[in-house]
């Protein structure tokens, strides 16, 4: 048996404004290392032609230290459609953290401001047997930064695609045990990070 497409969710536009210090200490913790790492974005979801769906927005925040991983997630009392229009510049989105912090995740850095605006087009898949999910992101991409923390982006998008296995299962299901032999590799990746590299290519870190 073969993966099949989502149900309900076969493919959809992710969209998602990352947060960070003026330091940029998100985007330095991912150029550390691996081993502690936070992230802060606020996400929404829109169909494949990126008119946002009629679906909440959500504040997330990630952490991870050493293997321990947590995430947080509460909905925003903002559209998609309103996250899209509004301005980096917006005062609404200063404090938008301290704000509406999702309950037991570590207090945010108050001087948290939006970074940038990444999409890419993900497609959800199911397999009959396996309680796992699995989605392909494709087409990532800048489309607006924040003039004070990154240059503006020309929305090429990152020269890869991420599979992603998500559910009980510690290792990859059977049938995806193959994959390395058509070219995949497993990495912890960061969207985030990579983006802005492309970004600033000469950035010590690139």
């Amino acid at each position: 048996m073969t993966l099949q497409p989502h149900r309900s969710h076969a493919e959809t536009t992710v969209c998602s404004i990352y947060f960070d210090t003026p330091e940029g200490v998100s985007f330095l913790e991912k150029a550390a290392s691996d081993f502690r790492k936070t992230k802060y974005r606020v996400r929404w979801y829109a169909d494949g032609a990126g008119q946002p769906l009629s679906v909440p927005a959500f504040i997330e925040i990630k952490e991870k230290h050493g293997a321990a991983r947590r995430k947080f997630r509460c909905p925003l009392p903002m559209t998609g459609a309103e996250l899209a229009r509004t301005s980096f510049r917006d005062p609404s989105l200063t404090g938008l953290f301290q704000r509406h912090s999702p309950p037991g995740a570590e207090t945010p850095p108050a001087s948290l401001r939006p970074v940038l605006e990444l999409r890419y087009l993900r497609r959800r898949y199911h397999h009959p047997i396996f309680p796992d999910s699995f989605c392909l992101d494709e087409n990532i991409r800048c489309v607006r930064t924040h003039p004070a923390a990154a240059p503006s982006g020309s929305e090429r998008p990152l020269p890869l695609a991420v599979f992603e296995q998500k559910g009980p299962s510690r290792e990859a299901v059977p049938l995806l045990q193959a994959l390395p032999r058509f070219g995949a590799r497993r990495a912890a990746l960061s969207k985030y990070f990579l983006i802005m590299l492309q970004l600033l290519p000469h950035s010590r870190h690139s």
